[in-house]
């Protein structure tokens, strides 16, 4: 997994600019400051994406999740090696999933997966335990 979203990371195009998306993306967080990179879902699952991790990512968030991380930062410290000076590694940001739950229909088995919600928190409660 690792070595794909690396080629990945390093190899694929946007299909408007045919430019090297994601490493143009690298070259600008760097020169932002910023620790973090934004993977577009839809990249992922196209044709010339990996969607083998579109198929663990929502079950195991975590997991996959510090993989790319790890990817990434390999990628980036390859690129720019004093990059440790700005963070010690390089974030994933899934942007685009395309399943939407709604805020207030999350349940105890939306618990640990990677899920995508819209919606306004106006007022918390307590928790309320059931004894089903």
């Amino acid at each position: 997994m690792l070595c794909s979203f690396k080629s990945f990371v390093r190899g694929y195009k946007d299909a408007k600019t045919k430019k090297l998306k994601y490493l143009e993306a690298i070259k600008l967080m760097v020169a932002e400051n910023r620790e973090s990179l934004e993977i577009d879902y839809e990249d992922l699952a196209s044709e010339n994406g990996e969607q083998n991790i579109c198929y663990f990512l929502p079950e195991a968030p975590v997991q996959v999740l510090r993989y790319l991380d790890r990817a990434v930062t390999e990628v980036t410290l390859s690129l720019f090696p004093f990059f440790p000076r700005i963070a010690p590694e390089v974030k994933i940001r899934i942007r685009g999933l395309p399943v939407e739950e709604d805020i207030r229909m999350l349940r105890q088995l939306h618990l640990n997966m990677l899920i995508r919600t819209s919606g306004v928190v106006t007022v918390t409660t307590g928790l309320l335990i059931s004894s089903n």
